[in-house]
């Protein structure tokens, strides 16, 4: 992490094209959020500084925060951010299904997906991702079955 973090004072020291300068960051990103050897504090730390995060960066998060040890609802609030933010959502569930299991099973074992729309949003995710049995089964285990769900 100690190279890391000056790789990224030398991004912040030099003058280049902001392309280049977010390319870089993207990638600081993400070997700070997924990497064994990285610093998910980090990655948030930096990852709140930037204005428009792109794609890259947001699925680096969120994989990030899911693989990790300690439960949180942070996978699933930096989803929702994202897509608030004006995301496509077929696109992004279609490109990230993998990223949306891990979501499930962290919120099946913290505890955190006992709202209905949490588990609306995930028989939502399954059948857009065409996995058909998986939303079946999800939306049989929803309690409070409303007109959305």
């Amino acid at each position: 992490m100690r190279v890391l973090r000056q790789i990224h004072a030398r991004l912040l020291t030099q003058w280049m094209p902001i392309a280049s300068f977010s390319f870089g960051l993207c990638k600081i990103i993400g070997f700070c959020a997924l990497s064994p050897h990285g610093d998910i504090d980090y990655a948030r730390r930096l990852f709140s500084r930037i204005r428009s995060p792109n794609i890259f960066s947001w699925n680096s998060m969120i994989r990030g925060y899911s693989q990790s040890q300690t439960p949180s609802k942070e996978p699933v609030i930096l989803f929702r951010k994202m897509v608030k933010r004006g995301y496509p959502k077929v696109c992004l569930i279609v490109s990230a299904m993998e990223e949306g299991r891990q979501v499930h099973a962290t919120v099946l074992k913290s505890g955190f997906g006992s709202s209905p729309f949490d588990e609306t949003a995930l028989v939502n995710l399954y059948a857009k991702c065409e996995d058909i049995v998986l939303a079946r089964k999800v939306f049989e285990e929803i309690t409070d079955k409303s007109l959305v769900a």
